[in-house]
């Protein structure tokens, strides 16, 4: 995927709907709605013109049970009524990437990101990626279907995605 999203990750939180795609909906719906105008003022034109190259990014995959608890939930119903809300909440009518936010161990692989392959063929997300994998349940990701990007903790205390780094650059 060429260019940058900006990540408007939330987590449902039970009864409580996502606070950063309630702040963003309105505004990138006015942003969108502008950049399908043929003429524009300048100031707006310099705005747009970088729409194909950045866009809105979200995760599903994870759901609040309590104040400081969260579950994994990698089920095929759960997975799309989350990527629904996400577009309910940001108004739009794709998301540019959505991200697996944990593989839910308890769910085939196969069955979770063969439902957020349906929600792409369907045009709900233009690119499918993951966070926290390990290079091996990458590998066995990429047989199942594209992915566009990897999200995982990587810093000077912790280098144990390393593996997984030498395979995304000999990927390219």
């Amino acid at each position: 995927m060429a260019g940058k999203a900006y990540e408007l990750a939330h987590r449902h939180r039970p009864g409580r709907p996502p606070l950063p795609c309630e702040l963003v909906g309105e505004p990138l719906e006015q942003l969108v709605q502008r950049s399908r105008y043929a003429v524009q003022p300048p100031q707006q034109r310099d705005l747009d013109r970088h729409a194909d190259n950045y866009g809105p990014s979200t995760k599903g995959g994870v759901v609040r049970t309590g104040d400081s608890a969260w579950h994994i939930t990698g089920r095929p119903e759960q997975l799309r009524a989350m990527c629904e809300a996400s577009l309910r909440l940001l108004r739009l009518d794709t998301i540019d990437l959505y991200q697996l936010h944990r593989l839910d161990p308890g769910v085939p692989m196969a069955d979770q990101l063969g439902t957020l392959d349906a929600l792409r063929t369907e045009g709900e997300i233009r690119h499918l990626g993951l966070d926290t994998v390990t290079a091996e349940q990458l590998e066995a990701a990429l047989e199942l279907t594209d992915i566009a990007s990897v999200q995982n903790r990587y810093n000077l205390l912790d280098r144990a995605s390393e593996p997984l780094l030498s395979r995304l650059d000999s990927l390219g």
